[in-house]
């Protein structure tokens, strides 16, 4: 299915730059999600620069508060013969992610960790032109919550005590 540029289809998400293609699992590609029945390609149907991008604006977060934003990268050496690349923005921080395609239906993951700075953050997710591209995957998006070391602690911290107590008291 064809999202034009503003589409909110997508609950949370709208579509920016240029159309894209939501794709589902009985298209005529040869490609299949990551994770679920469906995922989007960048590229759109119009298989050129410039690629399409998802915004989700005004997600709550906390402030100081570490994220972690992950998503999957699909290529196939079908359409693409270089590398493919999205450019990921969350608040003020950015990042580039590429993959390179190696076979068909190829997906890889990636992990984007950002600290919050507001009690809100916009996440953008944009397509990024290469060469001979046809194909510009992306599925399986999601933002969690890191906890802090210190929070660790508290969780493992008892129970690493009574172990390293266990162990000592054994040498004995």
């Amino acid at each position: 299915m064809p999202l034009a540029v503003g589409a909110t289809d997508m609950t949370g998400w709208t579509v920016q730059i240029a159309p894209l293609a939501w794709i589902g699992p009985s298209n005529p590609f040869g490609l299949s999600a990551s994770d679920g029945s469906y995922f989007l390609d960048l590229s759109g149907y119009h298989d050129s620069s410039p690629f399409a991008g998802v915004l989700q604006a005004s997600i709550p977060t906390t402030i100081g508060t570490t994220y972690r934003l992950s998503f999957d990268i699909g290529t196939d050496t079908r359409y693409d013969s270089a590398a493919v690349g999205i450019v990921a923005t969350t608040g003020i921080d950015t990042a580039t992610f590429n993959s390179t395609p190696t076979g068909l239906n190829q997906w890889q993951g990636f992990m984007f960790d950002f600290i919050a700075t507001s009690a809100t953050t916009t996440i953008s997710l944009d397509g990024q032109p290469g060469a001979n591209q046809a194909y510009l995957g992306l599925d399986n998006v999601s933002l969690t919550a890191i906890p802090e070391p210190s929070t660790l602690a508290l969780v493992f911290g008892p129970g690493l005590l009574v172990f390293a107590a266990w162990r000592r008291f054994r040498k004995v």
